[in-house]
């Protein structure tokens, strides 16, 4: 039912859509939970446990959504790159979050950038304070 619903509502209008930032208020609350506890069961510390995850439908399908814009409609993937855009998205939607909530005023993802971790090293940077849970997500390797 929820699928469905953000299906008519969300990628109905496309990639774009799906995006942090062009997420109605309901549809950001909702995927945050859903960030947050792909986050949670899939980090702990220095421990990354990507083998065998498990993502809300709902997740994946933002994820699927802008690989199949970046790549001319196929979304042909390794598990491991997934469970790295996952990632990258869920930290995407967390920062819009906290962004929106403190007025931070961060620069919002494009969907031709949302992927890139040069954007998390920027971020860290900018806003230090990001730092913790940027250092504990797995992506410092194959930059």
């Amino acid at each position: 039912m929820l699928l469905s619903k953000f299906g008519n509502e969300v990628l109905s209008k496309g990639p774009e859509a799906v995006l942090p930032q062009n997420l109605t208020p309901e549809w950001l609350k909702t995927i945050q939970k859903m960030a947050d506890e792909f986050l949670d069961t899939n980090f702990d510390g220095e421990n990354c446990r990507w083998t065998g995850f498990a993502v809300d439908p709902i997740l994946s399908a933002c994820v699927s959504e802008i690989l199949s814009y970046l790549n001319d409609g196929k979304v042909d993937i390794q598990e491991r790159e997934l469970f790295e855009k996952l990632t990258m998205y869920s930290l995407a939607v967390t920062v819009e979050t906290v962004g929106k909530e403190t007025a931070i005023g961060l620069t919002s993802p494009t969907l031709d950038n949302i992927f890139d971790r040069q954007r998390l090293r920027d971020l860290k940077r900018i806003k230090p304070e990001f730092g913790p849970i940027l250092e504990i997500v797995c992506l410092n390797g194959g930059d």
